[in-house]
């Protein structure tokens, strides 16, 4: 069974979990919930968390927002960072706009 120390963020997306630990992004395959897999981890510096919309991850990072195309678990790719002049706190997304609370 897949156990971490510090979780600060996780969300179930179908068969597979987002889980914000230890300043790393992890992907976990819980197909089997019996017997999670880790998939893949990015490293992050500072996260607080994360949203998904549709085929995008979109995870805060001091004043980064990180994005990853989720479409294909296996597979997840890191795309261009979208960088902001404050500390990303929290993100939300509706009508096609990423809404960002910084510091």
């Amino acid at each position: 069974m897949y156990v971490h120390s510090e979780v600060k963020f996780i969300k179930n997306n179908g068969n597979y979990t987002y889980i914000i630990e230890d300043n790393n992004l992890s992907i976990i395959d819980t197909t089997d919930i019996a017997n999670p897999k880790k998939i893949k981890s990015f490293k992050l510096t500072d996260p607080k968390m994360f949203i998904i919309n549709e085929n995008k991850l979109y995870a805060t990072d001091n004043n980064t927002i990180k994005v990853f195309d989720i479409a294909d678990p296996l597979n997840i790719a890191e795309l261009s960072p979208i960088n902001i002049t404050a500390n990303a706190l929290s993100l939300a997304y509706s009508q096609s706009n990423l809404y960002i609370a910084s510091s």
